[in-house]
């Protein structure tokens, strides 16, 4: 017969079943605290976020969405997204048949939004398990950028009007020079000729009034645009503030959650957060771009000019770079020449120089090469980037440097991009007083240089 446990044996294993069971316990309170932070991070976003499977069904979703919705969770819950948001009067836009990156209306409160669809994958592999979808209220901007369309449309009906009126001008004084000759020539029909010059005076007359009037109603009208321009800096400028902090509240929660401070995660957790945090800040550096578009185009832009070396500086921006393009399999090779030092914002031109680059890899298919060279060029110094991309096309060379400019070359590897770097860019450069350019082949690549005055 097997021997009983003894009673110190079953006292033994009642306190290791206690103490496994209380690890059990603390274990789940700690996941538990975790998951209610996170809930509590996308909670106080404005913007609505949902979290759904592969199929497209919600798995989880921020208060904004329910608030949006007039549903419970439970109810939302489970069902297609696309569904729950066009059964409350969305209507698409722009962007195809599906809600996908596309702008949508809202017709019960006649608002609009951008809605951004992002796609995760399991961490073992390539299959897409999943979608990270936001809907951002972009109402206002909305509305603002249809005044400066109709601003523009009036200018350019102004100018329109203008050139008809110095064409009409140019015509009268022509027939003003004829009429003289014809009173030289004969000078017996001089009343006969003082009619015709008289009316041509009168039309003449009438239309420096016309023009007086387009002049004066163009000076409004740019009067009017100055101020737009300036709400828009000034908005621009509030709302990127605005989300900025909560933005980097949450991707410095979530950093914190995934160290495991408040103990072990979950796969299921950790892809989760994996998600948000790069989402987080995606956002972030879009945010940081407005407020540099903002303080830029309102003239507040203070650069901190002082001697520095351009090829000490690419050399520390190049590393920065190199885990990105290593990660592609692309090779980043440096050409100096001995420069002498010059007058720029260091921190402004890395900012350049690290767009320049990230575009290069951005644009470059894997195993490729990027070329950066600096060299000395008549009285500045020139800084080249080449890649070996998909090259643009010549007629989009010249919206490069627009905002928001969309372009039909896209990232090879599923890379975001803002459509505001290039723009900052040039900004930069230009308030330096220097100059950029950009030569590009379709199917060779393209080359990005910028050039600084040497004093």
């Amino acid at each position: 017969m097997k021997s009983q446990k003894t009673k110190e044996q079953l006292l033994a294993e009642l306190a290791a079943a206690t103490e496994k069971n209380e690890n059990l316990q603390a274990l789940f309170n700690q996941v538990e605290a975790a998951k209610q932070q996170w809930e509590r991070t996308v909670d106080c976003i404005d913007d609505m976020v949902l979290f759904a499977d592969s199929k497209g069904r919600l798995l989880r979703c921020n208060k904004a969405v329910m608030k949006f919705t007039g549903q419970t969770y439970d109810k939302i819950i489970g069902r297609d997204w696309q569904e729950v948001f066009l059964e409350q009067g969305i209507k698409i836009v722009s962007g195809g048949s599906g809600l996908e990156n596309t702008d949508v209306f809202h017709e019960p409160t006649g608002k609009w939004f951008t809605v951004s669809y992002f796609d995760y994958r399991d961490s073992d592999s390539d299959v897409t398990s999943g979608h990270v979808i936001t809907l951002h209220d972009t109402t206002e901007t909305k509305t603002l950028t249809e005044s400066l369309d109709i601003i523009n449309s009036t200018l350019d009906n102004d100018r329109r009007e203008m050139k008809f009126a110095l064409d009409e001008i140019s015509f009268l004084l022509r027939e003003v020079e004829n009429e003289n000759d014809l009173s030289l020539r004969f000078g017996s029909l001089g009343t006969y000729v003082s009619d015709p010059i008289y009316q041509i005076g009168e039309r003449f007359n009438s239309m420096m009034e016309m023009l007086e009037a387009a002049h004066m109603k163009l000076e409004k009208t740019n009067k009017e645009l100055a101020e737009l321009s300036l709400l828009k800096n000034k908005f621009l400028g509030i709302a990127a503030h605005d989300m900025r902090n909560p933005l980097s509240a949450i991707s410095g929660l979530i950093e914190v959650l995934l160290t495991t401070a408040f103990g072990p995660l979950t796969d299921e957790q950790k892809e989760y957060l994996t998600i948000i945090n790069t989402t987080s800040n995606e956002m972030l550096f879009l945010v940081n771009n407005l407020l540099d578009v903002s303080v830029i185009e309102s003239g507040k832009l203070e650069l901190d000019v002082q001697p520095g070396s351009i090829k000490k500086l690419l050399l520390d921006r190049i590393r920065l770079s190199l885990f990105i393009a290593e990660k592609k399999g692309i090779v980043i090779s440096y050409d100096a020449e001995d420069t002498p030092d010059i007058p720029f914002d260091s921190k402004r031109i890395a900012q350049v120089i690290d767009n320049l680059i990230g575009n290069a890899i951005k644009f470059s298919p894997s195993g490729s090469k990027i070329k950066v060279k600096s060299f000395r060029h008549d009285k500045m110094v020139s800084v080249s980037i080449s890649d070996t991309g998909a090259g643009i096309p010549d007629e989009e060379l010249s919206k490069l440097f627009n905002e928001f400019q969309p372009l039909s070359v896209k990232p090879t590897n599923n890379e975001k991009s803002t459509g505001l770097g290039l723009s900052i860019v040039k900004k930069i450069i230009d308030a330096h007083k220097g100059i950029i350019e950009v030569l590009s082949q379709v199917g060779v690549g393209s080359t990005f240089s910028f050039k600084l005055p040497l004093d």
